[in-house]
């Protein structure tokens, strides 16, 4: 019976206590819930607006099984004293709150301390499990980036919804990364990134930069940590891997950095291609290994495996192919190094050798038009039509077949688009390379077209070998075709007239006659076979590396890589300079020499250009013109049409060459 009495007892007592304390939330609200009360006896709306605390905001909360009191301790009635306010998060949180004083928030070293209620809130607490997803971890990390706004994350950003801030700084530690036990200090990162990525860790801990960490001595030693190279505000996401990872690679590897931004991998990514393979995809992410390990995945053994992902059918001459190769270094590179000062002595050679030329044929004409002399007979040396093909009084003929035009024509396509889809690669570090490869669609596209504009130059190229072949056999003086003056063939009198043109420049001489073609034109015809040998056939090797590697070293294609790249600037600065100035910029030419369009000039014109092949000429004096393209035969006048084609097709060409030239000096300055 006395357990009944002391059970009894014991309910009335539990059951008082509940209901007293149900009444004091109860009284507590009858002010805190009621605004109007608040806004009476409150200087400020927004005061009352913070007194405003109805039980229901509880509900749900880490503190709803709390009473006011459990908090709010010391108060008596109404109005309550500042002890009211004297409630301590440590009397519940007493871990947390020392893990809090020695951090980042707590104060140390000067700074303000945080107080638990400017992260967490005074009554809406979101429990710890809460915090973990949804729209309390999204609170959350407002509170902290309201203070840290440099740090807030974009919405798409990597971990700014799977991880809050407090996943990867700790939730009251928040130390600095540079300081030792720091979640983020180089020795704590593997523990800190793995608690998510478990299996990148593990790997990470036995590759070479895992290495490199663990032996790092000091807590502010450069070391390649997680955040090192994927970076922490944002982290890198695979959108933006492959930009951001050649350049936190070349943070420590300068100089093999150097030699990928000159590799077609590493100019291709300047210029935002996503297909062509990075730092990564050749030497791993995250379980790197030095070559000279077996399971580095550039190792000897794995060579051929690695470089097949990208190049299914990659052997073992492939994989002789140097990526890092530096054609400055003369004892590690010999192959490479004579090959790239070849190359630059024949570019700087033939530009220095002809840009003099140039210079002194423009000073030889101005001191002429200075004296009022002119060598070809125009009665006013300072006007010149706009075809300076059409200069004179005289009738017309026939300069160049309907063959040879169409042929110059593909010529001049092919190789525009040839420069417009190599130079962005070539000069991948200037700003207009860039826009270039955007408008022309990107990386893949403007391979696409580089390619195209090889095959038509090869197109051309063996149509006009046919051409040549059916001349030659079915000519009935094949001496006049392949030796004399009126062969494109070179000729001894060619290097006469060369010394004979200084002379002329220098004052010694007079200025030499030339026959059908001049020593430059026979420069520029042969300089088409060089670079249809030499530009083509490396830039065929580059495009099918896997087929000829089948017979040729690997090294082969470091050779090529140069050869390529130097040849096409070579003959696109003198196409656009040299070749420009001879036909084109003259003053007794300029603005235009459009022959080359309508295959026709007046008597004049030749008998001032090409004054040997007057005699043939003359023989058909008197001739009613024809229409069938015979060189030197009376030829019609060009139609108003025919000339306007010629202007705009010349015009176009010439302001496209000279905007490139500018386009190639700007880029010498990166």
């Amino acid at each position: 019976m006395g357990w009944r009495v002391w059970g009894l007892a014991c309910g009335v007592l539990l059951a008082a206590t509940a209901s007293l304390a149900a009444q004091s939330d109860l009284s507590c609200e009858r002010c805190h819930g009621e605004l109007e009360f608040l806004r009476q006896h409150a200087e400020q709306l927004s005061e009352a607006r913070r007194l405003l605390v109805p039980t229901s905001m509880l509900e749900g909360t880490a503190h709803d099984m709390l009473r006011c009191g459990a908090c709010h301790t010391g108060y008596d009635r109404f109005p309550h004293t500042p002890e009211a306010y004297s409630s301590s998060c440590a009397d519940c949180h007493e871990e947390a709150v020392e893990v809090w004083a020695e951090g980042g928030h707590g104060g140390i070293d000067g700074e303000e301390a945080v107080a638990c209620t400017e992260c967490h809130g005074v009554h809406a607490v979101a429990s710890a499990r809460a915090l973990g997803s949804g729209a309390e971890m999204a609170a959350m990390v407002a509170e902290c980036a309201s203070c840290h706004e440099t740090q807030r994350l974009e919405a798409s950003a990597p971990h700014a919804v799977e991880a809050a801030c407090y996943a990867c700084h700790s939730p009251h530690e928040a130390r600095q990364p540079e300081v030792a036990g720091s979640g983020l200090s180089p020795a704590e990162q593997p523990e800190t990134c793995g608690a998510c990525h478990q299996e990148v860790a593990a790997s990470w801990r036995e590759d070479a930069h895992g290495r490199a960490v663990a032996a790092a001595t000091e807590v502010g030693e450069e070391t390649p940590t997680c955040t090192a190279c994927h970076g922490s505000h944002p982290v890198a996401g695979q959108a933006e891997r492959q930009r951001l990872e050649v350049d936190r690679c070349a943070g420590c590897h300068e100089h093999y950095a150097e030699s990928f931004s000159d590799s077609y991998h590493g100019q291709a990514t300047t210029l935002g291609s996503t297909e062509t393979a990075t730092c990564a995809d050749c030497h791993g992410a995250h379980s790197i290994l030095g070559a000279d390990e077996p399971e580095s995945m550039v190792s000897e053994a794995r060579l051929v495996e690695t470089c097949g992902t990208c190049h299914p059918d990659a052997n073992k001459s492939f994989v002789g192919f140097q990526p890092h190769a530096d054609h400055h270094d003369r004892e590690g590179n010999p192959l490479l190094y004579w090959a790239y000062t070849f190359m630059t002595g024949l570019l700087v050679g033939t530009m220095a050798f002809f840009g003099l030329h140039t210079l002194l044929w423009l000073i030889r004409l101005g001191i002429d038009r200075a004296r009022g002399v002119s060598d070809h007979g125009y009665p006013d040396p300072t006007q010149v039509p706009l075809d300076s093909a059409q200069r004179g009084e005289g009738g017309f003929v026939w300069r160049f077949r309907l063959y040879h035009r169409v042929t110059h024509a593909a010529v001049v396509i092919s190789f525009f688009l040839l420069v417009f889809t190599g130079m962005p690669l070539r000069f991948s570090c200037t700003p207009w390379s860039g826009y270039l490869m955007d408008l022309l669609g990107g990386v893949e596209m403007a391979g696409l077209l580089h390619r195209i504009g090889g095959a038509i130059t090869f197109g051309y190229f063996g149509a006009h070998l046919g051409f040549l072949v059916r001349g030659i056999v079915r000519a009935e003086d094949r001496r006049r075709i392949l030796w004399g003056r009126e062969s494109i063939v070179p000729h001894p009198q060619d290097v006469r007239d060369l010394f004979a043109q200084f002379r002329w420049f220098l004052g010694l001489g007079p200025r030499p006659r030339f026959g059908r073609f001049s020593y430059m034109e026979k420069f520029d015809y042969f300089a088409v076979f060089w670079g249809v040998a030499i530009i083509g056939g490396t830039g065929l090797m580059l495009w099918m590396p896997e087929f000829f590697s089948g017979f040729l070293p690997g090294w082969m294609f470091n050779v090529a890589t140069i050869v390529h790249a130097d040849e096409a600037m070579l003959a696109t600065l003198f196409i656009f300079t040299i070749h420009f100035f001879n036909v084109h910029l003259r003053p007794e030419k300029f603005p235009l020499d459009a022959v080359m369009f309508t295959g026709r000039a007046t008597v004049e014109y030749m008998e001032e250009e090409h004054p040997e092949i007057s005699d043939r000429i003359r023989e058909h004096e008197g001739e009613a013109p024809s229409r069938r393209q015979q060189q030197d035969t009376p030829a019609p006048p060009p139609s108003r049409r025919q000339t306007l084609i010629a202007t705009i097709f010349g015009f176009l060409a010439l302001g496209l060459g000279l905007m490139l030239i500018g386009m190639m000096t700007w880029a010498s300055l990166c």
